[in-house]
């Protein structure tokens, strides 16, 4: 249990219970497997969601998305199997797989997402999450900096990213992702362009924790070694150099 406050209330998980948490990634892992072996990419879905503000709920896997799909249950599997060795015992095993698994929908969200606006969403609650993550040992007050810290800059770079999609959707005519990459490359570089890449790209330089915003990311490793080894490792510190790849 190193690394966690063994302060915190609560009551040990049973070995079913840990078996069960573990086996959801692995079961999103199984079904991310079976969707690209039975349909041919890319797969699209759209609903209705916000009619009067022309936001629709749009999500759409391609090549990209399939790859990030793989890492985001791949790498979940492997660290909620460790996590449940790691802090076997300790009362608050719950609720680190309940955030866990929040951070990993949320993440699907934000590589699946074909809506700037609800890429926007999905990101920022992977912040959210991320916050609650790091200051898991909330006891700890060095736990507590940690976390606001990380969502001060993480949280302000993705303000920065929204209004850099406000832009991008007001100059291109249109918020959907895919078809915002057929249109961006032939945009003459204007200065309302030119700023919304750079507001974009602050966002991407903050949550993948790159230089001069990379401060954030050693004090955040004060979360549980799990917590460390699926947000700050593999999946969320990724989302920037996704969204670079994705526009």
């Amino acid at each position: 249990m190193a690394g966690v406050d063994p302060r915190l209330p609560g009551a040990p998980m049973s070995v079913a219970e840990r078996a069960a948490w573990c086996a959801l990634p692995l079961a999103a892992l199984l079904a991310v497997v079976m969707l690209l072996t039975r349909h041919a990419l890319p797969v699209a879905s759209v609903h209705d969601w916000v009619p009067a503000l022309g936001l629709p709920l749009a999500f759409r896997i391609d090549g990209l998305s399939a790859v990030m799909l793989l890492m985001i249950t791949g790498v979940g599997s492997a660290v909620f199997i460790n996590a449940g060795g790691y802090l076997a015992a300790h009362p608050q095993q719950r609720r680190l797989y309940v955030l866990l698994t929040l951070f990993a929908l949320a993440m699907i969200g934000c590589v699946t997402a074909d809506h700037l606006i609800v890429l926007f969403l999905f990101w920022e609650l992977t912040s959210l999450l991320s916050f609650l993550l790091v200051g898991f040992n909330h006891h700890d007050e060095s736990s507590r900096k940690s976390a606001q810290q990380a969502m001060m800059v993480t949280g302000t770079g993705g303000l920065a990213m929204l209004g850099g999609f406000v832009l991008l959707w007001q100059l291109a005519g249109t918020a959907r992702i895919s078809e915002l990459v057929e249109v961006l490359p032939g945009m003459p570089a204007t200065p309302a362009f030119v700023g919304a890449i750079a507001l974009v790209l602050l966002g991407a330089f903050t949550k993948s924790a790159q230089f001069p915003f990379h401060f954030w990311l050693p004090n955040a490793m004060s979360a549980p070694t799990p917590v460390s080894a699926y947000l700050h490792s593999a999946t969320m510190v990724k989302l920037g150099v996704y969204l670079l790849a994705r526009l």
